[in-house]
């Protein structure tokens, strides 16, 4: 079928959300999809500390509704929701204007060069289905749930470099799909956004879960959730 982004995220999570919650989900999400699409840019700007960010033109307005705690909390859902959010830097920043700014990575920061690493992103997820369509007798989804996740853990070796040493850079890229399809390392972020994302494309429910800085999959099959943790399985 033809290649859409949206075949590789989730909305498990957004739907149990009260109308509330939705809103902001809605809000911060149609800022990321514009910026994928192609229809805004980013600014650059200077944060607290003086280092360059680059935030992108529509920001969310701050509502006395939400505590702090609420953006950052549906920030996170939307990033683990939909892996093509690729580009975004997982950091907010309060801006004076009264606004929240999104922002991006260096390497994501004009459009030209989202166009080409985009390019690369959607070319590598392509290549990763051509490969299952080959290659996987579908008698059951386990079967397909099982190829996918050795698939993953047996070709991408985990990121010790920004675990070890936790360079901006490394920490970022690590957090996202780029880094286990282009650099072809990751943690456990990586791990789990991508394994969702090619058992979502395939109509297998599976999200991201996050608890005591540690990212994992449950997958609905027939009904039942399971465990997948690719993280663990890399090591094993």
């Amino acid at each position: 079928k033809e290649f859409n982004w949206l075949d590789f995220g989730t909305s498990y999570y957004y739907v149990r959300l009260s109308e509330k919650y939705q809103d902001l989900y809605d809000k911060m999400y149609n800022i990321l999809d514009s910026y994928l699409e192609g229809e805004i840019t980013a600014v650059k700007l200077k944060d607290e500390n003086k280092k360059t960010v680059y935030i992108l033109d529509n920001c969310v307005k701050k509502e006395k509704r939400y505590k702090e705690d609420d953006y950052t909390n549906i920030f996170f859902m939307v990033c683990y929701e939909n892996p093509q959010f690729f580009f975004v830097k997982p950091v907010l920043y309060y801006l004076d204007d009264g606004t929240i700014g999104l922002s991006v990575n260096k390497q994501f920061n004009t459009q030209s060069k989202m166009k080409v690493e985009k390019a690369k992103v959607q070319k590598r997820l392509e290549d990763y289905i051509k490969e299952i369509n080959k290659n996987v007798q579908l008698k059951t989804v386990n079967d397909l749930s099982y190829y996918i996740a050795q698939k993953i853990y047996k070709s991408i070796p985990y990121d010790w470099t920004s675990v070890l040493f936790w360079t901006d850079e490394d920490k970022i890229m690590s957090q996202t799909i780029y880094s286990p399809l282009i650099n072809k390392t990751t943690v456990c972020a990586g791990y789990s956004k991508l394994f969702a994302a090619l058992m979502n494309y395939y109509g297998i429910e599976t999200i991201c879960v996050l608890g005591d800085g540690h990212a994992w999959n449950m997958t609905n099959l027939d009904g039942n959730w399971y465990v997948t943790d690719l993280t663990q399985a890399t090591f094993c």
